[in-house]
């Protein structure tokens, strides 16, 4: 078992209050809708006397609802003690696409609007205090995938995994971490992304994965070849992604998007 992920540097006493509804309340919640939903007659005995199997209750990877995590209100998807938090975007639908694909893996996503700094690390460290010895990976697009390369290098006991979309900066002490990056070869985070996989290729952990175009940020989610940019994160953050190096279809529309 991993050890406690506790941070003395970041303790915050608005976390142990019961008041806060912890992001596991939450998707006790929804598992017993969902087991609420599939009905629980499968567990009485049968008209033969032979009791049935009990019911398999499974979350819809598509289905959101929102909770408040460390004062942040926040999309989630799936359940499960494995946690990915996405940020980037103006709102959580943008990362719709990617989140199913990881809810369907048996993850809990979390969705969080840009947001500073700060908030993104009480997030994270409340989901991390949340989910016991599961693994968390930080996903961000644009400038928040600067920032969750910024604090996966500041607080490497925090974060398991870093994933970016079309960083904005090199930051130094990323790729420390499993980090994967998704840029377009024609953009101008593909020199970003050069420099961050050669800083961090004495630890053989950055994977970086280039798609044809111009395109940005969460506009890598949508259009063409972006079933292949789903597929690939969510395969690198399961630790089975094929050759990092491959490239998705050039898009049909690769006008450069702002993220």
């Amino acid at each position: 078992m991993r050890p406690s992920r506790s941070n003395p540097a970041r303790s915050n006493p608005a976390r142990s209050n019961p008041a806060r509804r912890p992001l596991a309340v939450a998707v006790t919640s929804l598992v017993a809708t969902a087991a609420a939903a599939v009905g629980l007659s499968a567990c009485a005995p049968s008209e033969v006397g032979e009791p049935e199997a009990a019911a398999t209750v499974s979350v819809d990877p598509t289905a959101t609802s929102t909770t408040e995590v460390a004062g942040v209100t926040v999309t989630q998807w799936g359940a499960g003690r494995d946690v990915v938090l996405l940020a980037g975007g103006e709102d959580a639908e943008a990362w719709a696409p990617l989140a199913t694909s990881l809810a369907a893996d048996g993850r809990l996503v979390v969705a969080l609007p840009a947001a500073g700094a700060d908030a993104l690390a009480d997030v994270a460290q409340a989901l991390a205090e949340d989910t016991d010895a599961g693994t968390v990976t930080l996903a961000g697009a644009g400038r928040q995938a600067t920032a969750v390369l910024a604090l996966g290098a500041a607080q490497p006991d925090l974060v398991d995994a870093v994933a970016a979309l079309s960083p904005t900066e090199a930051v130094e002490g990323a790729g420390a971490l499993p980090t994967t990056i998704v840029v377009a070869d024609g953009s101008e985070s593909a020199e970003v992304a050069d420099a961050i996989g050669m800083a961090g290729a004495a630890s053989g952990q950055v994977q970086v994965y280039s798609v044809a175009g111009r395109r940005s940020g969460l506009d890598l989610l949508a259009g063409a070849g972006s079933g292949a940019v789903i597929t690939y994160v969510t395969d690198r953050l399961a630790g089975v992604a094929d050759d990092p190096l491959s490239q998705a279809p050039t898009p049909t529309d690769d006008a450069p998007v702002d993220a």
